[in-house]
């Protein structure tokens, strides 16, 4: 048993230093984001109810889930 748990932790250190070597070397890390203009966009086609959530993803880009991240955060 405590063999896994060396291998698990040799792992997350080697995934550690890699992500820590990329942000070192200007490197994005991570999934990229949707561009501001059709965040924008999403969110006033919402906030006008003339287009359902599927028109929405169709011209935009956005899901569901995405727009209603960036619709809570606008709330607060």
């Amino acid at each position: 048993m405590h063999y896994l748990q060396f291998q698990t932790d040799i792992l997350k250190q080697s995934a550690k230093n890699g992500i820590d070597s990329a942000r070192e070397q200007g490197k994005t890390i991570g999934r990229p984001r949707k561009p501001d203009v059709n965040i924008q966009k999403a969110v006033s086609m919402h906030h006008s109810g003339d287009f359902t959530l599927l028109d929405i993803k169709n011209e935009t880009g956005i899901s569901k889930s995405t727009l209603y991240r960036y619709l809570e955060t606008l709330e607060n």
